[in-house]
């Protein structure tokens, strides 16, 4: 079973709601999660009992927001997780690291002072996934470089590999001449389908199908030679 929403990178939920609050008329029925690695609150919205788009709030405002819960006044409260070794900085004990916060609507006069903080941009779709697994066993394979398999590398593994497969800020590119669970089809497939808990690696296991993890690591091996 594929997840209906995905991100790679992580962007590392914590908890969720779904607001039922007064406060916030048009987030009423949203999910909202607190993303960690994703420094953000993931606002989810649904039409006919299915995802339709996606927000990010206060996005990179805050940093890392690991609770959050909905008061009597419909209000939001949330809380941050700086001090999270190894993913963060902060160190115990430092002062004003972490912080309880409450988002409520504006007023007039913050909105025409210019104090009010906005909460989201544009309505993101591209986590979403519409599409369904489809049986492939009289489908014929498609080439290995094809652009069904180019979009599942953007999509998968540019965020951390990158675009070019030359590494993104400490992730390991895949165009070094030995790569660290070794160079073979087997290995690289081994690696995409299991998770590297050390290197932040998600499984893909049960999420690609057999076929699609095939055509990856030779869309890999293609751009290594």
């Amino acid at each position: 079973m594929r997840p209906v929403m995905e991100f790679t990178p992580s962007i590392g939920p914590a908890a969720a709601l779904f607001y039922s609050g007064k406060a916030f008329p048009s987030m009423k029925g949203n999910l909202l999660v607190a993303c960690m690695r994703g420094e953000a609150i993931l606002k989810i919205e649904f039409l006919n009992n299915k995802i339709s788009s996606y927000h990010f709030l206060l996005k990179n405002k805050y940093a890392r927001i690991r609770a959050l819960t909905e008061g009597p006044d419909g209000s939001i409260y949330f809380s941050t997780s700086q001090v999270d070794p190894p993913e963060s900085r902060a160190q115990q004990g430092d002062a004003g690291v972490d912080m309880i916060l409450r988002m409520r609507p504006a007023t007039t006069v913050e909105v025409k002072s210019k104090n009010a903080i906005p909460l989201s941009g544009e309505r993101l779709t591209q986590a979403v996934n519409f599409g369904r697994l489809v049986n492939t066993n009289n489908v014929s394979k498609p080439k290995a470089n094809n652009k069904a398999t180019q979009l599942i590398y953007a999509q998968l593994c540019a965020g951390c590999h990158g675009v070019d497969m030359k590494g993104v800020d400490t992730k390991p590119g895949l165009l070094n001449p030995k790569l660290m669970y070794g160079n073979s089809f087997n290995a690289i497939k081994k690696s995409i389908l299991k998770k590297i808990v050390t290197k932040g690696m998600p499984a893909w296991k049960g999420v690609l199908l057999d076929k699609d993890v095939g055509d990856l690591v030779n869309f890999i091996i293609s751009k290594r030679n």
